[in-house]
């Protein structure tokens, strides 16, 4: 008898651990996802103010330098998170690499530099909130893939948006500075779309952030060749907004997102391409008072459907 009752005092004592333990992982299970929206919400706020913070930094820096300091201060910053093993790269993933680092930093962030000043914030956040139909668009021709009617449609309607959003009803003026800046702005989102589709493959083996801080590091050293003007300005506002662009809105916003994006599903990453522009719209009212019309809520509209359109069955 009193060897039942030991036996089940310790099967008690076995199931109270096991439940406590249970109760503790999920608790800290829950903590994690918490702190996963918390830092998605960083990412959110810290790149919806971007566009904003070029805007009020002017023309004082070289808009390709202020692009070079930004990506490779935060690909020097990454780099000691990541387990990098340069043997285990093959040729072909180091051609893929030195690829993105052209494409989609410097090819991407060049003419996003020289574009965003010529635009009002919400506008230029819009547009380069497009490069998910371009990485979709491009993940097909690499795959080999048939375009669907829906692809189509969104890039149709993706298109659309932004020229309703910074054209109005209008016919387009050539000659304007908003022309030049969205060919800028949609050159940007084509390529940044390019390089989310090509670095798919390296990102599955290697992990996100070891390709990001590679790809941030070699594309920030690229530009410096293209760099007309390296001198920084010494006022106080000026060094402040340049920082707050390196460390804030880049090296900090991207550590959360990825921190986020291990934790979350993918559907709640891309919530960023549905939110930045209404938060950058906001931010852009509040800072910079730009007065929003409603050609751009209609062409945001028209993008947000498009962005939905195409994402819709990849985040499903």
């Amino acid at each position: 008898m009193s060897r039942i009752i030991k036996s089940f005092a310790l099967t008690s004592k076995i199931i109270l651990l096991v439940s406590a333990y249970s109760i503790f992982t999920a608790k800290r299970r829950k903590l994690n996802q918490l702190n996963a929206y918390i830092a998605l919400f960083i990412t959110l706020i810290l790149f919806s103010t971007i566009e904003v913070a070029i805007i009020l930094l002017g023309r004082v820096i070289d808009p390709i330098l202020l692009a070079s300091l930004r990506f490779t201060t935060a690909g020097i910053v990454m780099l000691p998170f990541c387990k990098i093993d340069f043997k285990k790269f093959r040729k072909r993933e180091i051609f893929a690499i030195l690829f993105c680092a052209v494409v989609g930093i410097a090819g991407s962030f060049i003419p996003y530099h020289k574009g965003v000043p010529m635009l009002p914030a919400s506008t230029a956040a819009l547009i380069f909130c497009l490069n998910p139909i371009f990485a979709v668009i491009t993940a097909r021709i690499l795959l080999k893939e048939k375009f669907s009617r829906k692809i189509f449609i969104g890039l149709f309607l993706g298109i659309l948006g932004v020229y309703i959003s910074t054209m109005g009803f209008s016919l387009p003026d050539f000659s304007a500075n908003s022309t030049n800046g969205t060919f800028l702005l949609l050159i940007s989102a084509v390529t940044f779309g390019i390089y989310t589709a090509a670095s798919k493959k390296l990102i599955t083996k290697y992990s996100a952030l070891t390709i990001t801080a590679l790809v941030f590091t070699l594309g920030g050293l690229l530009m410096l060749p293209f760099v007309q003007d390296f001198s920084i300005p010494r006022d106080l506002r000026s060094l402040s907004i340049i920082a707050y662009l390196i460390f804030g809105a880049t090296v900090v916003g991207y550590l959360c997102f990825f921190y986020a994006l291990k934790r979350v599903s993918v559907a709640a990453g891309s919530s960023l391409f549905f939110l930045k522009p209404i938060v950058a719209a906001f931010f852009a009212f509040l800072i910079l008072r730009e007065n929003l019309t409603i050609t751009y809520f209609i062409g945001m509209a028209v993008c947000m459907t498009s962005l939905f359109i195409i994402l819709k069955k990849r985040t499903a």
